[in-house]
């Protein structure tokens, strides 16, 4: 029990620390992966594997609100759900293949 409430402490100040930096919506997915959403010049930004030195990957879409959206309904497996443009990280820039099918 105590265990569990040093880890809901922990959680908690570290979302507070997420607000601080300016991300919205951050929560742990169910893969225990921190996600925020982020509004960057040009599009919303969905964040995964957020720590306190960065995150490992984000996905853009066209606004926020898509991002927020995405970010409640995923579960971390596979890519987030929704009309995302582009993945970008660490070796990774990757453009969402259903948007190359709608253009076919």
């Amino acid at each position: 029990m105590q265990s569990d409430q040093k880890s809901k402490s922990s959680d908690k100040k570290f979302t507070d620390l997420m607000i601080e930096e300016g991300y919205l919506l951050p929560h742990k997915l169910p893969n225990g992966k921190w996600v925020g959403c982020y509004q960057m010049n040009y599009t919303g930004g969905l964040f995964i594997g957020l720590d306190e030195s960065g995150y490992q990957k984000r996905y853009c879409y066209t606004t926020i609100q898509g991002a927020m959206l995405a970010s409640l309904e995923w579960d971390g497996e596979g890519d987030p759900p929704g009309n995302w443009i582009k993945e970008k990280g660490n070796g990774i820039d990757r453009i969402n293949p259903n948007i190359m099918e709608d253009i076919k």
